[in-house]
């Protein structure tokens, strides 16, 4: 967040008086560079907790509630420069590098994700000609949610 004010403190200078500062820019992203780094291999961690989620319930539920603040919290920022984008009076409107990374979104796409591909590991161990084999499928999927869900709960 820090970051992002001193972009728009810098953004707001160089646009009002139209002079373009490339040089200085350049050195300001150049200088956050490993920020931007780090974010991005924070996020596929996010992404690794979130595949792996009812594991991290089970067994490390304290970082399963730290993505899920960090989370939280990012989407406190994004909220953040889209209301500051708003209120500004500006005609340039400024919106930092990387902004918004609604990472609230991947939360439900990879939950999804990660269910779809356990159903699909079901369906392919089932031998679709035996005549009680839809029931077998179906009483698998019941097992599974109910373990997920159980699993979570308990923890």
């Amino acid at each position: 967040n820090v970051r992002d004010k001193i972009f728009s403190k810098h953004f707001d200078k160089t646009s009002s008086t139209n002079i373009a500062l490339s040089a200085e820019r350049n050195l300001l992203v150049k200088n956050f560079e490993p920020v931007s780094t780090l974010s991005n291999s924070l996020f596929e961690r996010i992404l690794y907790i979130l595949k792996n989620i009812t594991t991290f319930a089970e067994q490390d539920p304290s970082t399963l509630v730290t993505t899920v603040r960090i989370i939280e919290r990012e989407e406190k920022v994004d909220e953040y420069w889209k209301n500051y984008q708003r209120t500004k009076d500006s005609p340039i409107l400024y919106i930092p590098p990387s902004r918004p990374k609604a990472w609230a979104s991947y939360i439900y796409s990879t939950v999804s994700d990660n269910i779809k591909q356990k159903i699909e590991n079901i369906k392919s161990n089932i031998n679709f000609d035996d005549k009680l084999a839809f029931t077998e499928f179906l009483e698998r999927i019941r097992k599974l949610v109910a373990d997920d869900i159980s699993s979570i709960q308990t923890f």
